[in-house]
């Protein structure tokens, strides 16, 4: 019964986010930009660096499907930081370090993966934080993903910085009921507000 309903908000929730998409008169870069630019403060509030430190922190980050918030912009806000990215191998997310934008090829589900000839693997628990899209989330970290469950595995153990990124439509007023897998999001950040859930704190934009 569960996932029924989760199916369906899913199905809501990606056509919440199309027609917005293509509703608004800016484009989708200069939303994703302005995520990104909260990421990086996020990052830096967070992670114990400054954006002049010689050596930037580990963060685990992802490349964009279909309509998700493209977050490769924080890469230039932050460019002595590290990025490794999650390649799917069986049921599993394993991430690695690519050596440079060459080093992705097209894998599961059509998505840039880092080529493992290419990229040295790297373990999650030694990111700093651990960026994560999804179809929705709530305002209590609650995330609902595609319904494969590789983040919820993937972070089931994590111990850093778990932060998610959406546009401010996939927002959801509401709590999503829990399962036992379900893991939640540290902090929550959309083109317009940065939801910090442990001190339940809502940053509006400007």
């Amino acid at each position: 019964m569960l996932s029924s309903w989760k199916q369906q908000i899913r199905q809501q929730m990606r056509q919440v986010r199309r027609a917005w998409l293509n509703e608004v008169t800016e484009p989708k870069a200069a939303w994703d930009l302005a995520v990104a630019r909260r990421l990086a403060q996020v990052l830096q509030d967070n992670c114990g660096l400054s954006s002049s430190a010689e050596s930037g922190a580990l963060v685990a980050l992802y490349r964009a499907m279909d309509d998700e918030v493209d977050p490769l912009g924080v890469r230039d806000l932050l460019p002595q930081w590290q990025w490794c990215y999650p390649k799917v191998e069986g049921s599993d997310l394993q991430f690695f370090l690519p050596q440079s934008e060459r080093s992705f090829a097209p894998g599961a589900f059509a998505i840039l993966e880092p080529d493992p000839l290419q990229a040295d693997r790297v373990e999650l628990n030694h990111c700093a934080a651990c960026v994560v899209p999804a179809v929705a989330f709530d305002q209590g970290g609650g995330r609902l993903g595609q319904g494969k469950g590789f983040y919820d595995r993937a972070l089931k153990n994590y111990q850093g910085l778990k932060v998610g990124l959406a546009y401010s439509v996939q927002m959801s007023e509401g709590l999503f009921p829990r399962e036992s897998h379900d893991v939640l999001m540290d902090v929550v950040i959309t083109e317009k507000f940065v939801v910090k859930v442990r001190s339940k704190e809502r940053i509006e934009e400007g």
